[in-house]
């Protein structure tokens, strides 16, 4: 037996080493233990009680966020609601004294610009968007261009109806989409491209139908090819790629706990409202009865699935 390994031991022409004190030996054991069971308790936590996370996706120089989507898993009936924000949404911001071209009111696409002027693009993004809403949001998770096409890949690629010819170049955002229409398998790059079109005449309102369309195409995509049962170890891998302020042990949770959702369980919402221009600047014009309305169908008073 290894006596450094293993402790001292009597044995016959060897004189046994002191043993140590028990007491602080006991007490590391116990803080370890007890560290452990907190942790374990937080991750099982953050399952069970409703939870309010902002998915942001920003360009490729990660200063303005393209897309905005406050996600709120209701863990009661295991519904995800996704609620997409457009970009050119007029918001009031909580402009840090200290960032002196924060302005307020602007559109969302500019807050987390604002904010990373101090590295906190996303904390400022989220404090925006809980003020808007008017509901507690504490977590985000970033993704930018070139993660996106990595997880997509990862996923293994999605199948998608691309229900129109999309053909698109702008050499100063280094932006070339060419989609052709049909169902079809499209890795990382095609995704984003479908993703990013917006030159149908909707606009972003277009783009964020394409977006939610999306969702839904991910998930029958992950259901078909057994990738549901594939999320924990997705989320580790996929980890890196991220910039968000969930820890690791948190995420791998809640997509164990996402592992069963299906398209009834899987819902999607737009703030309402209109286009204005102000200012020679155009808008979104939130409508405020709308977006309590989405609140509270999504956030506050989820109802279960109807399942048959």
């Amino acid at each position: 037996m290894d006596t450094a390994r293993y402790g001292p031991r009597n044995v016959a022409g060897r004189a046994s080493r002191p043993r140590p004190p028990r007491g602080p030996l006991l007490m590391g054991i116990l803080l370890l233990i007890a560290a452990v069971g907190l942790k374990v308790y937080q991750v099982h936590a953050a399952t069970l009680r409703p939870l309010n996370v902002l998915l942001i996706g920003v360009d490729r120089g990660g200063a303005r966020s393209d897309v905005v989507v406050l996600a709120h898993w209701e863990p009661r009936y295991r519904v995800l609601s996704l609620i997409s924000l457009p970009r050119d949404l007029r918001v009031e911001i909580p402009c840090p004294p200290d960032i002196k071209g924060c302005r307020s009111p602007d559109k969302l696409a500019h807050v987390h610009a604002y904010g990373e002027v101090r590295g906190q693009g996303p904390e400022l993004l989220t404090r925006t968007v809980s003020q808007y809403l008017g509901v507690p949001v504490r977590y985000y998770v970033e993704v930018d261009f070139e993660g996106f096409a990595r997880i997509v890949d990862a996923l293994g690629g999605v199948t998608i109806d691309v229900e129109k010819p999309m053909v698109y170049v702008d050499p100063y955002q280094n932006l070339r989409i060419h989609l052709q229409p049909g169902r079809q398998r499209l890795d990382g790059e095609k995704a984003l491209q479908y993703v990013r079109y917006r030159s149908d005449g909707l606009g972003d309102i277009g783009r964020i139908a394409r977006t939610q369309k999306f969702f839904y195409a991910v998930l029958e995509s992950l259901q078909e090819n057994g990738g549901m049962r594939r999320l924990p170890r997705l989320a580790v891998e996929l980890y890196p790629y991220v910039r968000t302020n969930l820890d690791l042990g948190t995420l791998v949770a809640l997509a164990q706990a996402a592992q069963d959702l299906d398209r009834e369980s899987l819902r999607v919402y737009t703030i309402p409202g209109r286009s204005r221009t102000i200012d020679g600047l155009s808008y979104w014009i939130g409508d405020p009865d709308g977006t309590r309305q989405v609140v509270r169908e999504a956030i506050l008073e989820v109802k279960p699935p109807a399942r048959d």
